[in-house]
């Protein structure tokens, strides 16, 4: 049903609209070093700066999920002009998040403009071998087991000699 609705007495009417731009973020996670999509990754998005500028204390959390098996999480429809945070909180299990890799941030800000494409790559968790061999005659001796202690005193970066 048609409505005509008179805003004013005058013979013309002048109604005006504000249209707001339709805005998209995707996001996926990768294996660092494979490069494949991971599922599983716990990644929280936050609005820390609105459409005028203004900032969020704290940043208002607007989504937090699971990425897929296609390792992309829920694509959001955002407001044009807002700054969003995309944080990795939680890693798979084989995974580290990317704070823990040297060099690395689990970070990224946005200033949302139009469609963006957040793609972020998960390093995979240290592994150690130990072997042991026997002095003489070089082989390798099984059924060893290891005690393996972690001094969490130690600085980050820092070895102890």
């Amino acid at each position: 049903m048609v409505e005509d609705v008179d805003v004013t007495d005058q013979a013309e009417q002048f109604v005006g609209f504000q249209l707001e731009k339709k805005c998209f973020l995707h996001t996926r996670m990768h294996d660092a070093s494979t490069k494949e999509v991971l599922e599983g990754v716990r990644v929280q998005l936050s609005l820390v700066e609105d459409e005028s500028g203004n900032a969020i204390e704290p940043p208002r959390v607007i989504l937090e999920d699971i990425t897929d098996v296609n390792g992309e999480m829920e694509t959001l429809d955002l407001r044009a002009g807002s700054r969003l945070a995309v944080k990795v909180l939680e890693a798979p299990f084989f995974h580290l998040a990317p704070r823990y890799a040297p060099g690395g941030s689990d970070t990224l800000v946005f200033r949302i403009t139009g469609t963006h494409h957040a793609e972020m790559y998960l390093p995979r968790k240290p592994r150690i071998k130990m072997s042991v061999y026997d002095s003489t005659s070089g082989e390798e001796v099984m059924g060893l087991k290891f005690r393996v202690l972690v001094d969490r005193n130690l600085k980050r970066g820092h070895q102890e000699v």
